[in-house]
């Protein structure tokens, strides 16, 4: 193939397809790697893809002007959010300042990119979405917007983020909030784990990756394993067995970043367990443009131990490992095994205690 950067190390960002002005590079997706492909027929070898691609060009990484961790100031906004709620808050600042947020929401069975101007649009983006989104031609609208002088805040992936700041270039008006990312599946393998539900992803209305500390699959507000336990799909997701190929080598999981602003969970926060309970996120703010959204939106915040956070966010010091079951998992699946049969096959152990647990609920020994 000739691919706009290295074969399986495409993120699907899509920046190569929106850059391109002969429609010649189409992107190949299976269920473990993407491929960014360029159709020699078509290309004029102007090279524009591969100066775009955020695997082959880099933006400048910064160090964080300061490191907190926090929530919303309202209960109400914290308790709907996935973590403490300071992505919510910080887009609905962003918003009433006559700003434009670009973020990720499920509409039409496909993870797409939604531009809000408007305060009570915003709760179509909470919550995590533990899947690769689709930017389309995201880029090319946010290019539109800065041109015509509105202010833009995009929040997604650190490659994602990356890809931007390429495509549009230094911008003033251009603001950039990157999430700490431990790596994404495919949706074609989400595909994977409904059909084993008899489901299609285009016949689903509402998806949930977890509340809160409770990470399980919710469809359409209906547990599809029981809360109590953990569910196929994020089993593999939390063990880093089911991401894409590029993940596994990701070049912006390091504590230098590339947005105005990172958010990610306070894992091993010191904060007491109550308000650990009720959701804490991680924030750095990384310039001063990132300063002004944080000190624009309702969040409290609370000092937050360096090295503890880095200790338990891996990737704010290098991507996933590789784990040794993802080979054995992916072969099944493309053997024509089903997900779950997939899974039992990977991690055996973890499939008979998900057995005993759900005896024990049965007999009530469990609640």
């Amino acid at each position: 193939m000739n691919t706009v950067c290295d074969e399986k190390m495409c993120s699907g960002c899509r920046a190569c397809i929106n850059v391109c002005s002969q429609k010649a590079i189409e992107i190949i997706e299976t269920i473990s790697e993407y491929n960014a492909v360029i159709n020699l027929d078509k290309c004029i070898n102007c090279n524009a893809c591969r100066k775009v691609c955020q695997y082959n060009v880099q933006p400048k990484f910064r160090t964080s002007i300061f490191w907190k961790q926090g929530w919303a100031k309202e209960d109400g906004s914290r308790n709907k959010s996935s973590s403490g709620g300071l992505a919510y808050e910080i887009e609905k600042g962003f918003v009433e300042s006559k700003g434009r947020v670009y973020s990720c929401i499920f509409k039409d069975g496909e993870f797409q990119f939604s531009c809000i101007d408007k305060v009570e649009e915003l709760e179509e983006l909470r919550g995590s979405k533990y899947v690769k989104s689709n930017p389309k031609y995201v880029y090319r609208e946010i290019a539109e917007n800065l041109k015509k002088g509105f202010k833009v805040l995009f929040v997604g992936l650190p490659c994602q983020v990356a890809s931007l700041v390429n495509f549009v270039g230094d911008n003033e008006n251009l603001y950039t909030i990157d999430l700490i990312c431990h790596g994404t599946p495919s949706p074609l393998l989400l595909q994977e784990y409904l059909l084993d539900h008899s489901m299609k992803l285009e016949n689903i209305f509402t998806i949930k990756f977890r509340d809160n500390h409770n990470f399980h699959l919710e469809i359409n507000n209906s547990s599809l394993s029981g809360k109590r336990i953990l569910d196929s799909y994020m089993l593999v997701f939390l063990r880093g067995c089911s991401y894409t190929e590029n993940c596994y080598y990701c070049k912006f999981a390091r504590k230098e970043r590339i947005s105005d602003v990172t958010l990610g969970d306070s894992w091993g926060s010191m904060l007491s367990v109550n308000e650990q309970r009720k959701g804490i996120s991680l924030i750095l703010a990384n310039t001063e443009k990132g300063r002004w959204m944080i000190n624009n939106s309702a969040v409290e915040l609370r000092d937050v131990d360096l090295e503890n956070a880095i200790r338990n966010n891996q990737q704010l010091n290098h991507p996933t490992s590789l784990p040794l079951e993802r080979e054995k998992f992916f072969d099944n699946i493309y053997k024509g095994k089903s997900f779950e049969s997939a899974v039992i096959r990977a991690y055996p152990i973890q499939h008979v205690k998900n057995i005993v647990k759900r005896v024990m609920i049965r007999m009530k020994l469990l609640k």
